[in-house]
């Protein structure tokens, strides 16, 4: 893997564990846009809504077909794992959370804004490029 890539993400994200990464695309989507959103002026909304679209692709990929759930399945779990303090919540109430989240973030969801934050996204690293080749010339 390319020495600069790794020492960028390792400047901008010093907690990401990166020793094991023989390539870019083997690095985590989410640990490369933190460390692009903390370099850039990258609005909070979008990194937060491209974290959920990873995660919503990632979670549809390691799904069965017999494990879908509706917002209506989970609720009444979401609403005792949500009353419970912070030190209380158990690995399942975490994950009854992060579900019922990701639930909601696929019903209703306008995806004209997805594409928009993706393409906000490209243009934050083109332009974070050009700069980079312009300065080094």
């Amino acid at each position: 893997m390319c020495v600069t890539s790794v020492n960028y993400i390792k400047s901008y994200n010093p907690n990401a564990n990166l020793e094991r990464n023989k390539t870019i695309g083997s690095i985590n989507f989410s640990v490369k846009l933190y460390a692009i959103s903390k370099q850039t002026e990258m609005k909070l909304e979008i990194k937060g809504l491209l974290d959920k679209v990873t995660y919503a692709r990632n979670n549809s990929l390691h799904r069965s077909p017999e494990e879908k759930e509706s917002l209506a399945d989970i609720k009444p779990l979401f609403k005792a794992a949500i009353k419970k303090g912070r030190f209380e919540k158990t690995e399942n109430d975490k994950k009854i959370i992060k579900e019922y989240y990701y639930l909601k973030f696929l019903e209703g969801r306008d995806y004209n804004i997805v594409t928009f934050s993706i393409v906000e996204l490209r243009n934050i690293i083109v332009s974070n490029l050009n700069k980079v080749y312009t300065n080094n010339d």
